[in-house]
């Protein structure tokens, strides 16, 4: 059906009766369910139903792709009412486009493939060779291989985020090779997670990323989770603890990745032939990755070997990721409403100062910030946007939280000694 002209009032009086739809630039779409079923990015869309989608839109999409949306077009909004901050982020977005800064550079991301290929052929090498008869060495391999997990989790995660190559497949091929068979976990099941959280960061109840119970709680409303289970005593006690128990649970990080990828096409809507093919590269990850070990050590040095580099794998991973978001404030559904789609981004986000050090071990992800309101940027060119940014958060009077590492890390472990603490007061 369709509507002629709305206001903001006859939208959400729309909304109100179940219909599906979001604004993109003044003009009415209808997401239900013929749209999500062509939807490339699958079912994420959903998060901007009720919504002025157009931040989202531009953040995730070339600006021709509003041509293909002609076939869910439904009418007009009365006024485009776009925010002053939104504005100016839009100009930076168009700053980039002059420059070129959506380019990747070649040169940087061969050198980025070769380099940290090269940190999993290396202690493959040690392990053939020599970690049979010296300990030292087959730790130096783990170690090698933890850092080779890392670095190609920022990589696939370049990769997939479409920031280097200009057509899409083969930015997914690349990531399939840096994620499946690299690193043992699903595109699709890291594409659909990410991408809904990057649309509903830090939201409770829509960023899959918070959904950590009964381990984890990161605000006072995931504590409600509670009532889902029928004897709350284990999960109370997890969260209560949870400041001593968050790094012994970076450990598995990496293995509730693999097993979560394996499970996906299960619960998932996942195409048959995605899924075999997935799955297939994880196969593959799990040869090489732990049968290689049993087949050149011996049973105990395996172990050894898996257990460090699996475990020091996930810390590595895990001890920058958490930085991102853990520990800012959580919103829930009443709350974000107050935040247009720009505003949410930066809010929601931790910068962590930039050395060159740390930007090659955070992968470029210590510009969060910069991530969130620009995701199909290159890494290499966050430190030319983050400036401009920081500009505009000023004049606008938006906080832009920067810290360092370690300061960082005192506000994840904060915020889970306060939740942790009314955990512990609620009445069983």
């Amino acid at each position: 059906m369709t509507r002629e002209r709305l206001t903001w009032d006859e939208f959400e009086q729309e909304i109100a009766r179940d219909a599906q739809l979001t604004i993109i630039h003044g003009r009415l779409y209808d997401l239900s369910r013929d749209f999500m079923r062509w939807h490339p990015g699958g079912a994420v869309a959903a998060t901007q139903i009720g919504r002025d989608g157009s931040a989202a839109f531009d953040a995730f999409h070339d600006p021709s792709t509003q041509e293909e949306l002609a076939n869910f077009y439904v009418g007009d909004m009365d006024n485009e009412a776009t925010a002053y901050l939104a504005r100016d982020i839009l100009k930076v977005h168009q700053l980039i486009t002059e420059n070129g800064w959506w380019h990747a550079s070649r040169q940087y991301y061969i050198w980025k493939f070769v380099s940290t290929l090269s940190l999993a052929l290396i202690p493959l090498w040690v392990l053939r060779q020599h970690a049979q008869h010296n300990f030292l060495l087959l730790l130096l391999a783990a170690c090698l291989m933890a850092l080779f997990f890392q670095q190609s989790g920022w990589l696939s995660h370049d990769f997939l985020h479409n920031q280097v190559c200009k057509q899409r497949k083969y930015n997914y091929f690349l990531g399939f090779v840096t994620a499946s068979i690299w690193q043992g976990f699903a595109p699709s099941w890291w594409l659909n997670k990410h991408n809904t959280h990057h649309a509903v960061p830090n939201i409770h109840g829509e960023d899959p990323d918070l959904n950590t119970m009964p381990f984890l709680a990161w605000s006072e409303d995931a504590l409600e989770l509670f009532s889902d289970y029928s004897d709350d005593t284990l999960a109370k006690f997890w969260i209560s603890h949870q400041p001593l128990l968050f790094f012994p649970l970076f450990v598995l990080v990496r293995l509730s990745w693999i097993a979560s990828s394996i499970l996906y096409p299960l619960y998932g809507n996942v195409k048959v032939s995605m899924a075999t093919v997935e799955t297939s590269g994880i196969a593959l990850h799990c040869i090489w990755q732990f049968g290689l070990p049993f087949l050149w050590l011996s049973p105990s040095r395996a172990f050894a070997y898996l257990i460090l580099s699996q475990g020091l794998g996930s810390i590595l991973l895990a001890s920058v990721f958490v930085l991102n978001h853990n520990g800012r404030t959580v919103l829930n559904k009443d709350t974000m409403k107050a935040k247009d789609f720009y505003e949410l981004q930066i809010f929601t986000s931790r910068n962590v100062q930039s050395t060159p050090f740390l930007d090659w071990v955070t992968g470029g992800l210590n510009y969060q910030i910069e991530h969130h309101l620009f995701p199909t940027l290159p890494r290499h060119n966050f430190h030319l946007v983050a400036p401009l940014v920081q500009e505009i958060c000023a004049r606008h009077h938006v906080h832009y939280h920067k810290t360092t590492f370690g300061q960082g890390m005192i506000e994840v472990l904060e915020r889970l000694r306060r939740v942790g603490d009314l955990a512990g007061k609620r009445p069983s």
